[in-house]
């Protein structure tokens, strides 16, 4: 019998991910993962983040296979933020 010290976690849901541009980085934050990371690209920052969810779903007790990982990439712009660039 396995003993925790908390009940684990299971996905009932899609996990968000919010993607914000700082510069010329991209960075992505998962709070209920815990994963913070940054890259030059949008198509680099979804690969990243998919290279360590599972690792971090694993480590934070959120029972779900590769099958059952969903991740819901957020990106939110204002027309100031645009116009900088």
């Amino acid at each position: 019998m396995n003993v925790y010290p908390f009940a684990p976690k299971t996905l009932g849901t899609t996990l968000a991910v919010n993607v914000t541009r700082d510069g010329e980085m991209w960075i992505a934050e998962c709070d209920e993962l815990g994963l913070v990371t940054e890259a030059e690209s949008y198509e680099s920052l979804t690969a990243r983040a998919w290279e360590i969810a599972p690792e971090l779903a694993e480590l934070d007790g959120i029972s779900v296979g590769l099958e059952g990982l969903s991740l819901l990439f957020q990106h939110y712009e204002s027309f100031p933020a645009r116009a900088a660039r």
